[in-house]
């Protein structure tokens, strides 16, 4: 039979990301719900900073054009200005609030509402009252929202769709229609589309950056060639796990397995079909480590290692055996094995652990096992209860009859 070739890193969704593309800046479910969490942390200053320096500009603005005006012209403009200030200020105090941010993008988008009809207002009062006319709130606006904002792409349409739909209608509708009017709508929707343009080149670097960071931060741990975790990486889950064991006083089971007659296999086919047999072997141990406090990595050479959480030691055995057949079921040829086939030894530890369990004494444990199966022939498993897994199995037995009496 000969070997298949799994992707180097099968289980990380950065690569194949990376691999689809995102033309339409757009991840898988998951992975978007993910980059856009962490696009709202890292964008936050920018954010607050925006709102910040509008809320002191326009405050200013407002208080140069209470001067300015007067009688009804003043009462409707500094009442549409003090709306379009709190919905800044509201949404300037939001982002110091944990809780609110994953909905942030949503009150900057009421904001820029709130703001656009306010600006909307004051020109239309303007025009009532024979004032002079402030385009210059709507192009800062429209700016605003593409540089300072904080938003993605699509939400940034939404908003920049919404500024220009509020001054069109409501312009439209309260007389501003005219010669210059068309000139400002005209600008405005160029501003907007400059934008855009910036934003989409800006949030395809942001989105590249963010699947290229986390792939590294993968490939920090994990093993290039079988995606397995590292060493180093396997080494924390134990410890973590261990941890958890000795808290919860539950016993775990830890393997070391080694694929019998490599040198020989790699000699016979060469390394690179011994590459795609370590992939094909790591893919199948994989599925044998599923839950979540289980783990399993390339220990090193064709040499893997594995931990179960929570298991019955009794157990581990059939845990092996499981891990052994699931190797040999791939029929993975080997001419030089007895079996005609690529197989494991595999050395197993069960115990319940302590607080302070020495993790290198725990694989030399299972080195020795590993050692033991390959003495009696290989392809096999060699388990060794530790004492604490034989107490561990006698507190979960059953009582019975005579241990009542």
């Amino acid at each position: 039979m000969s070997v298949a070739e799994p992707a180097q890193m099968p289980d990380s969704p950065y690569a194949t990301q990376l691999q689809e593309g995102f033309r339409k800046l757009r991840f898988a479910r998951a992975l978007e719900r993910e980059f856009q969490a962490e696009f709202v942390e890292r964008h936050l200053v920018r954010l607050r900073l925006g709102f910040a320096v509008a809320l002191a500009m326009y405050s200013v603005f407002t208080l140069v054009r209470m001067n300015a005006e007067s009688g009804v012209a003043e009462e409707w403009g500094l009442a549409l200005r003090i709306a379009a200030l709190g919905a800044l200020a509201f949404t300037l105090v939001a982002t110091f609030i944990r809780p609110v941010r994953p909905a942030l993008p949503w009150l900057v988008l009421a904001t820029y509402a709130v703001f656009a009809a306010g600006v909307t207002g004051t020109e239309i009062i303007a025009q009532r009252y024979r004032l002079a006319p402030h385009y210059e709130a709507l192009f800062l606006l429209s700016f605003h929202v593409y540089v300072f904002s904080g938003l993605l792409l699509r939400p940034a349409l939404v908003a920049g769709g919404i500024i220009v739909f509020t001054y069109l209608i409501g312009g439209w509708a309260g007389g501003l229609a005219g010669k210059d009017w068309v000139y400002q709508v005209l600008f405005i929707g160029l501003t907007h589309l400059l934008g855009v343009t910036a934003l989409y080149s800006f949030e395809h670097v942001e989105r590249d950056s963010f699947l290229r960071r986390r792939l590294f931060g993968v490939l920090a741990t994990h093993d290039s060639l079988t995606g397995l975790f590292n060493r180093m990486a396997f080494f924390q889950q134990l410890e973590r796990g261990m941890r958890q064991a000795a808290r919860q006083n539950v016993a775990v089971g830890v393997v070391l397995l080694d694929i019998d007659h490599f040198k020989a296999y790699n000699d016979r086919y060469g390394h690179l079909a011994g590459d795609a047999c370590l992939r094909t072997v790591a893919s199948a141990i994989r599925e044998e480590f599923r839950r979540p406090l289980d783990a399993c990595a390339r220990y090193g050479g064709e040499e893997f290692v594995g931990f179960w959480y929570d298991i019955q030691p009794q157990s581990l055995r059939s845990l092996g055996d499981q891990l052994r057949a699931a190797v040999q079921a791939l029929r993975i040829e080997n001419e030089d094995a007895p079996s005609g086939r690529i197989t494991v030894s595999i050395g197993a530890v069960a115990l319940v652990p302590q607080e302070d369990e020495p993790l290198l004494e725990l694989i030399e444990r299972a080195d020795r096992a590993l050692y033991e199966a390959k003495e009696k022939g290989r392809n096999r498993v060699v388990v060794t209860l530790l004492a604490s897994a034989t107490v561990a199995r006698a507190k979960r037995r059953k009582p019975t009859l005579s241990d009542a009496g």
